[in-house]
C-alpha cells in the first residue's frame, strides 16, 4: 500500500473518530508521518520475522497482556540502528533499535521502554507536539516580542510534559505485568549512560604487537580520565526531552506510592535474554563499520572476544577496522565517521588514542601483519583482497620491500646483540690499559691520539644511533619474525610487481600534464570529465538494480512527496521497460512490488542498501568495504557482480533571469507580452543520476549525471536509460578479440 493511499485512510479515520474537519496543519503531520514510516519501512533497516524482533513481540505480548484491544492496534519492529533509542508513531508502530538492546541489564527494563512509548501512542504525544510547535513557532499575534529562545523554551516544555506523562503511565502499566517495577529506574541509568561501550575495560595495546614490532610509549596515555557521573542534572531548559536526573526523581516519587509490583526481572528466561542481547551487540560492531567508527568497533570486538574468543566474525570485524583505518591514512582523508579520542569517555580512549596517533605508515603495518595473521585461518575472499589491496600500499606509499624490511630486521638483530654483549672482566681490561700505555711509558697522550679517540667515539656513537633509529622505525619489523615465511615472501613479491605498475600510471599521469599551462591542463581535465560521463563499455551480463528513487520538489512549496511517490511508481516500471528493450538482463529490487512472503527478497535489499551506504559513506575513498561479503552473498545468487543505482531529481523554480527579461521588453514593447509569460512561466530542471558499481572491488565503474532543463519527461528519461543499458553491454575494447 501507498504512502499515498495510508495517508487518505488516516485522514478519513481522524474525520471519523473526531467529526472535525482536518486542519491543513494535521494533515501535513499525517502525509508526512505516513511517507516517513513508509521510507523507514522500505529503507531494509527494518527487521522483518527475526529472532530480535519475534523476542520484543513477545515482552509486548506480556506487557499488553490484560489489554487486547490495545494490542491489535500495535506492531513492533527492530530497526537497525547501532544509537539506542525507541520510538513511536501515529500509526501504531513502535520501533526499537538493536543499539538500545544491546545495552540493556534485563527485559524488565525493556519492558518499561515498550511501555512508555505505548503511553506515547495512547496519548498522540507526536501529533499533539507536531501541532504544538507549528503553533508556537507560526504565531506571532499573541507573542510578537517573545524571542526565539522563549519559543523554543515553550516548545521544549511541552514536549518535556509528553515525555513525563509517558514515564508515569509506563511505569503505571508495567507495575501490572510482574516485572520489576524498580528497573524503570535502572532504565533511565541504561538511558544516561548509552553512549558508553558495552562494558568499561582496560584496553590491552600489546595484542597489536608482535615480536620485534613494539609500540613506543608516545601511543600509549599516561592516564585515562574518569566516566563523568554528574552528566544526567545538565540543564534541560532548551532540551526537548527533560533530564535523566528529573525523570529518574518523578519515577522513584510514582514507585514509593506503588504497592502491587512484581519482583520478576525475566519473565522468560535468562539465557534467551542475553542471546538476544549478544546478537544485539555483534549487530551493532557491524554497523559501527559501516559508520566508519572503526576503533569504537575495535573496542567493542575486543570486549565480546572475551566471551566469544574463536569468534571469526569478531576477527574479521577487527581485521576490517584496521584496514579501512590504514587506507583512509593512507589516502590522506580524514576520517569524519570517528570521533576524537578526547571526545570519548572512559578506557576505550586509550583505543581511540593509539590508532589516532599511529602514522600512515605504522597503522598500515599493524593492519597488514593482523590481516595476514588472520588470513592463516580465514581464507575468505574480502580478508583475502584486504590483506593483499593493503599490501600494496604498504609498497607504493612506504616502501616497505621486502628488502627494505630485510635490512631493518638485521639491524635490530645488531643493535639487539649490542645490548647482550659479555662483560669483560677488570683484571682483561686493566692488562688492555698497560698494552695501549707501553709505546709511552711516561703515559703521555699525544693531542692526535687523542683526536683519533675522540673521533671513533663519535663514529661509535653514530652507529648506535642509526641502529637505534632503524629499530624504532617498529612499522619495518612488524614481518621481522616470520621474515622468511613463504607466504610472506609471495605476497610481498605480488604486491611490489602491482605497485609498481601503480607508480607507473602515476607517472604517465603527471608526465601528461607536465607541459601543459594551467588553463590547457584545466580543459584537457574537463574533457576527461565529459568523457567519463559517457556509458562505459563493461561487458556486463547481468545487472542488480536496487530501488530507483524519484525526487520531486518545487522553489515554493520544497519537497513534494505524493508527487514524488508516484514519480518512483512510474520510473521502476520504465527501468523494467527499456532494460528489456535494450535486452540488458536486470534484476530489479522494487519495494513497491514485495509481498509479505518476500523476506529473503526484502533482506537481500537490505544488504545491497547497506553495501551502497557504506559506500557513500567512504565518498571519494576507494576501499574494500566491511559490507562486501555480504552484498556478494547476493550477487552471486544472481551472477552479477554489478549493482545499479538510478533516480531523477526534478526542480520546479521561478526563471532566475525574469527581472531583466521582463525590463528587456518593457523597452522593447511589442515584445512585452512575451516577455510577461517568460517571466510567469516556471523553469523545470531534471537530473538522471546513475552509479554502476563493483560490489567485489568496491570501485565504481560508471557515474553520470544527465541534465534537461525541462520537465522529467517520460522519452527523454527513457531514452538516457536506453543508452546506459546498451552502453554497458558492451565489451571494452581492450578485450575484444
Amino acid at each position: 500500500m501507498s504512502a499515498k493511499v495510508k495517508y487518505q485512510e488516516d485522514v478519513k479515520q481522524e474525520t471519523k473518530t473526531t467529526k472535525k474537519y482536518v486542519s491543513k496543519t494535521k494533515g501535513e503531520f499525517l502525509l508526512q508521518s505516513n511517507y516517513f514510516v513508509d521510507i523507514l519501512l522500505q529503507s531494509g533497516k527494518v527487521l522483518f520475522g527475526d529472532s530480535v524482533t519475534n523476542y520484543v513481540n513477545s515482552v509486548a505480548d506480556r506487557v499488553l497482556i490484560n489489554e487486547p484491544e490495545l494490542r491489535a492496534q500495535l506492531t513492533f519492529y527492530t530497526l537497525r540502528s547501532e544509537e539506542p533509542n525507541a520510538f513511536s508513531t501515529d500509526q501504531g508502530m513502535i520501533f526499537v533499535t538493536v543499539g538500545l538492546i544491546s545495552q540493556l541489564e534485563n527485559e524488565a527494563q525493556l519492558a518499561f521502554i515498550l511501555s512508555h512509548e505505548i503511553a506515547h501512542y495512547q496519548k498522540r504525544h507526536t501529533l499533539s507536539v507536531y501541532m504544538e510547535g507549528q503553533r508556537i513557532f507560526s504565531d506571532n499575534t499573541k507573542s510578537r516580542s517573545a524571542t526565539l529562545d522563549d519559543k523554543i523554551r515553550n516548545f521544549s516544555n511541552h514536549e518535556k510534559a509528553s515525555e513525563y506523562q509517558a514515564d508515569s503511565m509506563g511505569l503505571a502499566r508495567l507495575s501490572k505485568t510482574g516485572y520489576d517495577c524498580s528497573e524503570a529506574i535502572g532504565a533511565m541509568f541504561v538511558l544516561q549512560f548509552s553512549h558508553l561501550p558495552f562494558d568499561d575495560f582496560a584496553f590491552n595495546s600489546k595484542f597489536y604487537e608482535r615480536p620485534m614490532m613494539v609500540f613506543p610509549k608516545s601511543l600509549l596515555l599516561d592516564s585515562i580520565p574518569p566516566i563523568k557521573l554528574d552528566g544526567d542534572s545538565e540543564d534541560d531548559q532548551y532540551s526537548s526531552h527533560p533530564n535523566i536526573a528529573n525523570r529518574r526523581s518523578k519515577l522513584e516519587d510514582q514507585l514509593e506510592d506503588l504497592t502491587n509490583c512484581g519482583s520478576s526481572k525475566f519473565a522468560s528466561t535468562e539465557a534467551q535474554f542475553y542471546l538476544i542481547r549478544t546478537i544485539c551487540r555483534f549487530e551493532v560492531v557491524r554497523l559501527e563499520l559501516i559508520a566508519r567508527n572503526y576503533p569504537g568497533a575495535i573496542y567493542n570486538s575486543t570486549f565480546l572476544q572475551k566471551e566469544y574468543p574463536q569468534s571469526l566474525y569478531l576477527k574479521r570485524a577487527i581485521g576490517k577496522s584496521l584496514y579501512c583505518m590504514a587506507k583512509y591514512e593512507n589516502l590522506g582523508k580524514n576520517n569524519d565517521g570517528t570521533d576524537s579520542y578526547h571526545k570519548v569517555e572512559g578506557n576505550q580512549q586509550q583505543c581511540f588514542y593509539l590508532f589516532q596517533r599511529m602514522s600512515d605508515e605504522q597503522i598500515t603495518s599493524v593492519a597488514l601483519r593482523y590481516l595476514y595473521d588472520l588470513s592463516k585461518v580465514d581464507s575468505s575472499e574480502t580478508i583475502l583482497a584486504m590483506r593483499n589491496d593493503l599490501c600494496t600500499d604498504a609498497v607504493f606509499y612506504h616502501n616497505m620491500t621486502m628488502e627494505a624490511m630485510q635490512k631493518s630486521v638485521r639491524t635490530y638483530k645488531e643493535a639487539l646483540a649490542d645490548t647482550v654483549k659479555p662483560v669483560v672482566d677488570t683484571a682483561t681490561k686493566t692488562a688492555e690499559v698497560k698494552k695501549d700505555s707501553s709505546s709511552s711509558p711516561s703515559g703521555y697522550v699525544s693531542k692526535y691520539d687523542k683526536l683519533r679517540n675522540e673521533k671513533k667515539k663519535k663514529e661509535k656513537k653514530e652507529v648506535v644511533e642509526q641502529k637505534n633509529a632503524e629499530v624504532s622505525k617498529f612499522h619495518m619489523l612488524a614481518f621481522g619474525d616470520i621474515i622468511d615465511e613463504t607466504g610472506v615472501i609471495r605476497m610481498f613479491e605480488m604486491a611490489e610487481s602491482k605497485a609498481e605498475i601503480k607508480t607507473q600510471a602515476k607517472e604517465a599521469k603527471e608526465k601528461k600534464y607536465a607541459n601543459m599551462s594551467s588553463y590547457e591542463e584545466r580543459k584537457a581535465r574537463q574533457k576527461e570529465g565529459k568523457k567519463n560521463n559517457t556509458p562505459t563499455p563493461l561487458g556486463i551480463d547481468t545487472v542488480l538494480v536496487v530501488d530507483p528513487f524519484y525526487l520531486y520538489a518545487t522553489e515554493r512549496e520544497g519537497y513534494k512527496l505524493l508527487e514524488s511517490e508516484a514519480g518512483r511508481y512510474r520510473l521502476c516500471s520504465e527501468v523494467s521497460d527499456v532494460a528489456a528493450a535494450a535486452e540488458m538482463p536486470i534484476v530489479l529490487f522494487q519495494m513497491k512490488e514485495f509481498e509479505k512472503t518476500d523476506i529473503d527478497k526484502y533482506n537481500e535489499l537490505a544488504l545491497l542498501n547497506e553495501w551502497l551506504e557504506e559506500s557513500a559513506n567512504h565518498d571519494e575513498v576507494v576501499v574494500i568495504q566491511s559490507e562486501t561479503e555480504f552484498a556478494s552473498s547476493v550477487c552471486d545468487k544472481y551472477h552479477s557482480d554489478h549493482i545499479m543505482i538510478t533516480g531523477v531529481t526534478s526542480i520546479k523554480q521561478h526563471r532566475s533571469n525574469r527581472g531583466g527579461v521582463v525590463l528587456f521588453t518593457i523597452l522593447c514593447w511589442p515584445l512585452l507580452p512575451a516577455g510577461i509569460v517568460y517571466a510567469l512561466t516556471p523553469e523545470h530542471e531534471t537530473y538522471l543520476i546513475t552509479g554502476i558499481f563493483n560490489v567485489k572491488s568496491g570501485e565504481t565503474e560508471m557515474s553520470r549525471v544527465s541534465r534537461l532543463k525541462a520537465k522529467a519527461r517520460s522519452g527523454y528519461i527513457g531514452s538516457q536509460l536506453y543508452d546506459i543499458f546498451t552502453g554497458i553491454k558492451k565489451e571494452p575494447s581492450s578485450t575484444k578479440k
